[in-house]
Parts: structure tokens; C-alpha cells; sequence
């Protein structure tokens, strides 16, 4: 029998330590093919572009789940509280993505939140956003 001291935590989605979900989905998810992770390295979320008082997310994704069904922009500002922003899903790798907002001016940092769906399971990866 294997040793389950050595054994990797069943809550990882590729080894990257993104967990999956409740510990009822992780087994089911962990047993069917993985997809890449979705990832947006180097995206933006820009206050006040150019002065136009609208925020502006842009950056080329790498990698879209092909049954994304959601994306949110969740922000936090420097006491920690959240907002999310709902926004269109990126539909192609490597092509330029980008999205109008108004997000809170007090905000510090964000990230993007990728919801698909995996082996008839919700599961949702993130991608820290750069902030300015």
C-alpha cells in the first residue's frame, strides 16, 4: 500500500496550489484530466486611464478554460474590503483583452478571478492583478 505521509494533497489543480473546491468536488475533479490554468501574467487594472475617469483592465491571457463561464475583478482596498465587478470572459489566448470599469479609488490591489466549469464541477483560478 502507499505510503499516504508522502502522498500530495488531493486539493491541488496541477500542482500549483490553487485548491478546488469543497473536499466533496476535489476527488471527482482530481480524477479527470486537468486543463491548463487559466492565467493573464502581466494584466492590468489601470486607475483613472488617461485621465478619462474610467479604470481600464487590459493584458494578453495565456490561457482560457474552454468552459469559462464567469469573470470578476475582485477588488481590496487597504483595510481589506472586497467588491466585485463582474466582466465579459477573454475569449482567445494571447490576443489583447481589455475592460471599462469604475472601481473604488481607495483600491490597493485585485485580482481576476476565472470561473469554468471541470468534470461537471465549478472551479475557479486566480490571476493577481497589477495595480496603478
Amino acid at each position: 500500500p502507499s505510503d499516504p505521509a508522502n502522498a500530495p494533497p488531493p486539493c491541488r489543480v496541477t500542482g500549483c496550489g490553487k485548491t478546488v473546491g469543497p473536499a466533496t468536488v476535489q476527488i471527482p475533479v482530481g480524477a479527470v484530466p486537468q486543463p491548463g490554468v487559466a492565467g493573464c501574467p502581466g494584466c492590468t487594472l489601470t486607475k483613472n486611464y488617461a485621465n478619462v475617469n474610467w479604470d481600464l483592465l487590459w493584458g494578453y491571457p495565456t490561457s482560457i478554460p474552454p468552459s469559462m463561464y464567469a469573470t470578476i475583478v475582485r477588488t481590496y482596498n487597504t483595510n481589506w474590503q472586497a467588491q466585485d465587478f463582474w466582466v465579459a470572459n477573454p475569449t482567445t489566448p494571447g490576443v489583447f483583452y481589455y475592460q471599462w470599469m469604475h472601481i473604488p479609488q481607495n483600491t490597493y490591489t485585485a485580482g481576476l478571478y476565472w470561473y469554468y466549469s471541470l468534470g461537471g464541477f465549478s472551479v475557479w483560478d486566480l490571476t493577481p492583478l497589477i495595480v496603478n
